[in-house]
């Protein structure tokens, strides 16, 4: 349908429009203190939203050198099927995932063969057939798994969420085996119900 296929063009035009800005003005210039809370308060969307968006764009817009000179996106081929309408906010998350669980070791040649390819794919197919399709290509560049010691440090981390109104907080994260044996006798005693 046409008109989906403007509504997913639309983002394409919001990084360039936001790399403009980016280069023109500082979020104190424009009343907030990060690009998060600028874009949150002008366009009243979340926060989250905004940061969504802010890395949306720093992955598909254009960009600009150190010296001044134009950089193709992050994502050029990517970017491109995004102007033309042909990906969606889903293929965007799903390869964001992909690219954030390729271990440090893939080389920039790779990625670069892996993000075409992708790209090509994520134009022919819907999102869960998609999904399958990055499934497939994690497999082929990375068949051993995450097993080594530096992946491991690379992806270990915790996120504590917003405090609810009672006070409490969600926690995310992921543990290294060490610490996971190190954290399980302590939910074991202390997290029990009641």
């Amino acid at each position: 349908c046409s008109s989906d296929l403007a509504s997913r063009r639309v983002p394409a035009v919001s990084h360039r429009v936001l790399h403009q800005l980016q280069t023109q003005a500082r979020p104190p210039e424009l009343g907030d203190t990060t690009w998060n809370k600028v874009l949150a308060a002008r366009l009243q969307i979340s926060t989250e939203d905004a940061g969504r968006r802010i890395t949306d764009a720093e992955t598909l817009g254009p960009r600009t050198a150190i010296t001044g000179e134009p950089l193709e996106p992050v994502w050029p081929n990517f970017a491109a099927a995004q102007a033309t309408g042909t990906v969606g906010a889903e293929h965007i998350r799903i390869t964001r995932g992909f690219f954030k669980n390729l271990p440090a070791t893939v080389d920039a040649q790779t990625r670069a063969a892996a993000e075409k390819d992708l790209a090509r794919t994520a134009a022919a197919f819907g999102p869960a057939e998609y999904r399958k399709a990055t499934a497939l290509m994690t497999a082929l560049l990375h068949p051993d798994g995450d097993f080594d010691d530096g992946e491991r440090t690379r992806r270990r981390g915790i996120t504590i969420g917003r405090q609810h109104a009672d006070g409490s907080s969600s926690i995310t994260g992921t543990l290294t085996p060490q610490a996971r044996a190190m954290f399980e006798p302590i939910l074991a005693k202390l997290a029990a119900p009641g």
